[in-house]
């Protein structure tokens, strides 16, 4: 698939250079063999998105490689939103009032059921049954691991909750330590109890 609007072929359409992405089409479809790629269409409620849509749908149907409508999901459901956003501020290390933190501007990045997809991609129909269609195309098989967590050998000093505590300790004393300064403020809010 042709990937959300950070994927080459979109990127190339958002930079006004439509048969320069026509040839980057043709060129994945000749490496990946007919009927293996697909041209993705997807619709979060971005500027971008009422940009890019209307060119790759007319790409489609001038290089007949198939349009697939997907949706980026990075959370379940749609109000999940917020918890995806306090996340994305652990992750990076920023705050929630950090105008300069990564953030999603739209809450439309969750799992969308067919008929919110129909609502988006109605007169294209047949885009919509094609993720089953690859998804049919997949062979998985998954293998129930019996022992999923890895085995510590804990010293006869420590319980299992000791020694993780004493270890979780010991990292975060050489993370406080590479900080500096303000290391010795975190050690002293980190004491369990």
């Amino acid at each position: 698939m042709s990937a959300c609007l950070r994927g080459d072929i979109n990127e190339t359409l958002m930079a006004n250079r439509y048969e320069e992405a026509k040839r980057i089409a043709y060129g994945y479809a000749d490496m990946f063999g007919k009927d293996n790629f697909f041209l993705e269409i997807q619709d979060h409620g971005l500027d971008q998105d009422k940009i890019v849509v209307p060119l790759v749908n007319r790409l489609s149907q001038e290089t007949r490689i198939p349009l697939v409508a997907t949706n980026d999901s990075h959370y379940m459901r749609k109000e999940d939103a917020r918890a995806h956003e306090i996340m994305l501020c652990i992750q990076t290390g920023k705050t929630m009032s950090d105008p300069e933190r990564m953030r999603f501007t739209q809450p439309e990045f969750y799992l969308k059921t067919r008929n919110e997809m129909l609502a988006m991609f109605g007169e294209l129909e047949e885009s919509l049954n094609r993720p089953w269609e690859i998804a049919q195309r997949c062979q998985v098989s998954l293998e129930k691991v019996k022992e999923p967590f890895p085995k510590f050998d804990v010293p006869a000093e420590h319980t299992t909750d000791t020694y993780f505590e004493y270890v979780a300790r010991q990292g975060f004393e050489k993370t406080a330590g590479a900080i500096g300064g303000a290391a010795s403020q975190w050690r002293i809010k980190a004491r369990f109890g």
